[in-house]
């Protein structure tokens, strides 16, 4: 048997724990790579799961809906209005009390446009008991004729009622029709002069439009716009809005809806993509007469 001289042995040596190391070194890398794959995983939003937008609210988004070329489409007379045996009552309301109410407003400038704010698809609004403040105060909707005062209104979901007045000497019956169970019922009242009707909230998950009527009365309509945000507002009779605090540096899209557009908010419209910064920010809408 041939003998290794004890140098020889003594230089491979450290070769030898060379190649232990790498050896040994390899699953080591790979565990290091599990754990990067597994905080990775944890650090990603799960699908679905939306972003609160927690900026400052220090804007706030005003404007003016005026209908292009300044005038107004010509509305019709409701004709079911003029064979009605509430007739005489009904046409003491003057000129809005007896026709179409699409179109409503002054010198150009239109009414009842609901404006609001939407954010990103991935985003949703972070809602304080500060913000909604400004929203407690119940809604109502009056009938002085054989029209709803106004023919538009906006309410917050959950925690904004409305409400029906009838300061008519007839009487009405007023029906909120949902659509879906987002109330624990509709609204049906039978409403004498003078009388008021239950209150109702409503829960949605999304903006949604609902239709207010009187079965008494049959070409009554009123709108119902309920968001589940603060953020949206219903022009007045000089056609303006203003929405108040509105989250900073955050690109949010401003859409708008009126009546002439489509009876449903499939029919909306968006005017702009926009980051808005502290302080007022004055927009324009105008509207095709039609």
């Amino acid at each position: 048997m041939k003998r290794i001289p004890l140098l020889s042995v003594l230089l491979l040596l450290p070769a030898l724990s060379l190649v232990v190391v790498v050896g040994c070194s390899k699953p080591t890398v790979e565990k290091d790579k599990d754990k990067t794959k597994d905080k990775d995983k944890t650090e990603k939003p799960s699908p679905g799961v939306k972003t609160e937008i927690t900026s400052d609210t220090k804007a706030v988004v005003k404007g003016t809906v005026k209908v292009k070329g300044g005038k107004f489409p010509e509305m019709k007379e409701v004709a079911a209005l003029g064979m009605h045996g509430d007739k005489e009552t009904c046409l003491k309301g003057g000129h809005n009390d007896k026709n179409d109410q699409t179109w409503i407003g002054k010198n150009g400038a239109v009414e009842n446009v609901v404006v609001w704010l939407e954010p990103p698809a991935d985003k949703k609004y972070k809602i304080t008991d500060a913000l909604k403040e400004p929203f407690k105060k119940t809604v109502e909707i009056d009938q002085p004729f054989c029209m709803y005062r106004p023919h538009v209104v906006g309410v917050l979901a959950k925690d904004q009622a409305i409400q029906f007045l009838n300061s008519a000497t007839l009487t009405h019956n007023v029906k909120l029709h949902f659509g879906n169970p987002l109330i624990a019922k509709p609204l049906d009242d039978n409403l004498g002069p003078g009388k008021k009707s239950d209150t109702r909230t409503m829960d949605v998950t999304k903006e949604s439009l609902f239709t207010a009527e009187c079965t008494a009365h049959t070409w009554m309509r009123a709108r119902v716009f309920v968001s589940p945000h603060p953020y949206f507002a219903v022009t007045k009779e000089d056609g303006t809005f203003s929405i108040a605090n509105v989250p900073v540096d955050t690109e949010l899209s401003v859409v708008y809806w009126h009546e002439s557009l489509g009876t449903d908010l499939g029919s909306k419209k968006e005017l702009k993509k926009a980051s808005f910064k502290a302080g007022d920010t004055s927009l324009e809408i105008e509207l095709e007469a039609k």
